[in-house]
């Protein structure tokens, strides 16, 4: 179920996937700026040369990882809910069964979005917007598959906390 969220595919070594997975496998363990290069080079096993020929800086890395985090997180979850009957409250109760399979794998280390918006002044304006992309995201997503009301997420809390 929840094997889509990891970022550990097995691609061809030395590909652009590769190496992303690689630098997502220790952005989620460690933290995004406590990663560096270096550390990406090695648990890729590709030469600087290599990596940033395939990604010119550590921001577009960490762009890619939070972008594909987003695609993969929400997608699914979308498709868990997509076999869920159209009632309210049984959708609610699968997003809190999803949440639960989600925490209790041994993997889990917190969601790499609050992660990220923790160490938000350090990072590039492209990571925050990609952040900011997935609240929004969910906000949809839990107003439009989960309520089953598009109007409902007027009601729900954006990130700074106003409503929206």
């Amino acid at each position: 179920m929840f094997g889509a969220l990891r970022i550990n595919d097995d691609p061809p070594a030395g590909s652009a996937e590769a190496i992303l997975a690689a630098a997502g496998r220790l952005f989620y363990a460690r933290g995004l700026t406590a990663v560096v290069m270096q550390d990406i080079r090695a648990a890729a096993g590709v030469s600087l040369k290599k990596l940033y020929a395939t990604y010119s800086s550590k921001e577009e890395l960490v762009t890619a990882y939070l972008h594909r985090c987003n695609e993969r997180w929400l997608g699914a979850l979308t498709d868990y809910l997509q076999d869920v009957e159209p009632e309210t409250l049984a959708r609610v109760r699968a997003l809190f069964d999803w949440l639960d399979g989600w925490f209790h794998e041994s993997t889990f280390n917190g969601c790499a979005f609050s992660n990220a918006h923790g160490e938000l002044g350090a990072l590039p304006d492209s990571a925050r917007a990609i952040v900011t992309e997935h609240i929004g995201g969910l906000r949809t997503l839990l107003a439009d598959e989960v309520l089953l009301d598009p109007e409902q997420h007027q009601r729900i809390p954006a990130a700074d906390g106003e409503q929206r």
